[in-house]
């Protein structure tokens, strides 16, 4: 589908959690391994023709919708339900994976996917999987090795996995849930690297998730140091600032829409009002209104108005009204 001519000269499709979710499942990245894509959001970003920064806040967004599990060093991705839409025929099949497992990076997504195809894959099926995949050790090694490593049956993998949950599952919840990048992880401090320099570990999701809303909200007290020096979870703000994260934000997409509203003349009081308008709940309402703080930071022309002042503002916008207008008559004559 993404090679054929006629489907390529069609309007692309604009960035959206969808379109990223069907090109992941059925894109030009993706392995004969059920659901393991190897690639990176900006060989995503070039090949969808998407800005890296929309691709990486809808990747976000899956990974909030558990959807996908990611190791963006190793430039690995995981549809974790991909399977149930692309079954193996046989156990031949299966056993056709052993070259594409071997290819895959040695890390601890290789061994949450093992674990998650051999539990989701039928008996015969997770037999076929077991000859060929040995469990990976979730640490990055040099080629893999080809000889026997005294791999467990399928029962006592069923029992290892069952004693291994509790552990697991909050520290999968706490990756997936929180869509924060390395970088946004150095940013805040809350990434810590093993010996081997590869991955992160957070230790609770709570304090993670507290951790990334007061950030933001130390962003915000730098234009107001007056506010409270903490964010309590009960207030709106708090709130609002899960739930543009939940959409796709990174902590530096919000930070960056508060430095561009402090930017805007117009929210900082130099409009017909001459009312300022910098709560933050106002800057994290809703999606556009985050888009809007970002395209204002962004903006060369701001800091030009600013220095305008309100009166030479509205003198401006007054010349562009009447300039706007004569090129409009000018044209309704020349048609006539």
């Amino acid at each position: 589908m993404w090679a054929d001519e006629k489907f390529l000269s069609l309007s692309p499709q604009k960035p959206s959690g969808q379109a990223l979710w069907i090109f992941l499942l059925t894109g030009p990245f993706t392995t004969i391994l059920p659901g393991v894509v190897v690639a990176g959001e900006a060989a995503i970003s070039e090949r969808l023709g998407w800005p890296l920064r929309s691709t990486k806040r809808k990747m976000n967004e899956l990974h909030f919708q558990k959807l996908v599990f990611c190791d963006r060093g190793l430039q690995i991705i995981y549809i974790k339900n991909a399977i149930n839409y692309n079954k193996p025929a046989s156990p031949n099949v299966v056993r056709s994976w052993k070259t594409a497992w071997e290819n895959v990076p040695e890390c601890r997504l290789k061994e949450d996917i093992y674990l998650d195809l051999l539990e989701k894959l039928p008996k015969a099926f997770g037999e076929a999987f077991n000859e060929i995949a040995r469990r990976p050790s979730g640490k990055p090694s040099g080629k893999p090795s080809r000889k026997p490593s005294g791999k467990p049956s399928l029962n006592q993998e069923a029992g290892s996995r069952k004693q291994e949950t509790g552990n697991r599952k909050q520290e999968e919840q706490t990756l997936v849930d929180l869509s924060i990048d390395g970088d946004l992880l150095k940013e805040t401090g809350l990434q810590k690297k093993n010996s081997e320099g590869v991955g992160a570990k957070i230790q609770d999701t709570k304090t993670t998730t507290s951790v990334a809303v007061q950030t933001v909200w130390g962003a915000y007290r730098e234009f107001h140091p007056s506010c409270a020096g903490i964010i309590k979870s009960t207030r709106k703000e708090y709130r609002l600032i899960l739930a543009r994260m939940k959409d796709g934000f990174s902590v530096p997409d919000l930070i960056k829409a508060i430095h561009g509203y402090h930017r805007s003349p117009f929210h900082n009081g130099m409009n017909d009002s001459g009312k300022k308008y910098l709560g933050l709940e106002l800057m994290v309402r809703d999606s556009p209104h985050v888009e809007a703080g970002i395209e204002m930071a962004d903006d060369p022309d701001v800091e030009r108005r600013a220095a305008m002042g309100s009166k030479g503002l509205k003198s401006a916008y007054a010349g562009e009204s009447w300039l706007a207008k004569q090129l409009e008559k000018e044209n309704s004559d020349a048609r006539d």
